[in-house]
């Protein structure tokens, strides 16, 4: 048999670079259990036709182009002296079978990837009693929750934009945005920003009206959704006050002001953590400070994600029986008596479910590494 020349090139193309050509391309084929062993695959070039290329070790040292964003595959970057070396912030490194990875077959969650080696927006973790979170493009939890059972309209579109417009990696990054998400960080329906309103639908942010100034946000049709007589809340007014006075700061010559930017969440309510020197609280949706607290030198560490669940849970009559650590964060090694046995397993950040069954011997230290 004769194949056409288009196919047999592109047959001994596919075979030389041991790619894997896949007819429905999405990138959970891309991302494969095999015979017990993750294996990595990458997707290259799916503009021309889709297929999948399985990551090996020498595709680190592949030599690359620092001002190409493409001379890499998906979850990989250009490092140092022009090689191609595994991204940190990739979402694809939690299913590279490669060194500092051994432990990757204990986990017992791993994120979902985008296509393009980001994390997706809506993260799902503990089964079907489990929570969902919402992440940003590199792994960071931002605002955006719900219980697995009330999350299938969850989209996080509104956190993700006002974390992309906020990242200090943005060359247009932004110091202050006014976007409104409701707790599952979807749009609310009344947006105002930089001085106009406008209507949107709350899964995609796509606008259902003109825009108008913000003195005529009353005569949109959307205004009903309004909280109060002011689009700012509380604490976002407070907190685009002090923005505003650092930036006139800045303009006559105080480069580092001692100003404590206030944390307020997406839906302009508190938290997560107030910061009255020399410490950082835990603190409820209304400011209300709670015992969990840490040295103000520890500020980048603390997140406070185990105080609000034990409140969360509180509030809605749910039982809880994670540890938090003295600043609120969830202790890493977790234990529970079930019957006669004390099982310890570790936890992520989130207090989720990441390594089961761990032994007696083990420390905190141990199940640090599966934190983040």
């Amino acid at each position: 048999m004769i194949f056409p020349l288009f196919l047999t090139s592109l047959f001994v193309l596919v075979r030389s670079l041991d790619y894997e050509l896949v007819t429905d391309y999405s990138v959970n084929d891309c991302l494969m259990v095999n015979n017990g062993q993750r294996q990595n695959y990458y997707a290259l070039d799916t503009d021309k036709f889709p297929y999948c290329a399985k990551y090996e070790d020498n595709d680190v040292t592949k030599t690359c182009d620092p001002n190409d964003d493409k001379s890499c595959a998906p979850g990989l970057k250009c490092g140092d002296n022009n090689k191609c070396e595994l991204d940190s912030s990739s979402c694809f490194k939690y299913y590279a079978d490669i060194e500092g990875n051994e432990n990757i077959l204990e986990l017992l969650w791993t994120p979902d990837c985008q296509d393009d080696g980001t994390w997706a927006p809506k993260q799902c973790k503990g089964g079907s009693a489990g929570r969902c979170f919402c992440y940003d493009k590199k792994g960071k939890r931002i605002f955006g929750d719900a219980f697995r059972e009330n999350s299938a309209n969850m989209t996080c579109a509104c956190s993700r934009r006002k974390a992309e417009l906020l990242d200090s990696s943005n060359p247009n990054k932004r110091t202050y945005v006014s976007f409104h998400c409701d707790y599952q960080g979807n749009y609310e329906e009344l947006q105002c920003d930089s001085g106009h309103c406008w209507c949107v639908e709350p899964k995609s942010g796509e606008p259902k009206s003109m825009l108008v100034p913000e003195s005529a946000m009353k005569y949109l049709p959307c205004s009903n959704k309004l909280q109060g007589s002011q689009y700012l809340r509380k604490c976002e007014s407070q907190a685009y006050a002090q923005t505003k006075l650092i930036e006139i700061m800045k303009r006559y010559g105080t480069t580092s002001p001692n100003i404590q930017i206030i944390a307020c969440g997406n839906d302009g309510s508190y938290g997560p953590y107030t910061i009255q020197n020399p410490s950082v609280y835990c603190v409820k949706r209304n400011n209300e400070k709670m015992s969990y607290h840490q040295d103000i030198k520890q500020l980048g560490k603390i997140n406070c994600n185990c105080a609000h669940d034990s409140d969360l849970y509180s509030q809605i009559g749910k039982p809880f029986s994670l540890v938090c650590s003295d600043n609120g964060n969830y202790v890493p090694l977790q234990s529970i008596v079930e019957g006669d046995k004390v099982k310890r397993f570790c936890v992520d950040s989130d207090g989720n479910k990441k390594v089961d069954n761990v032994d007696e011997d083990q420390t905190n230290e141990f199940c640090n590494k599966y934190y983040d």
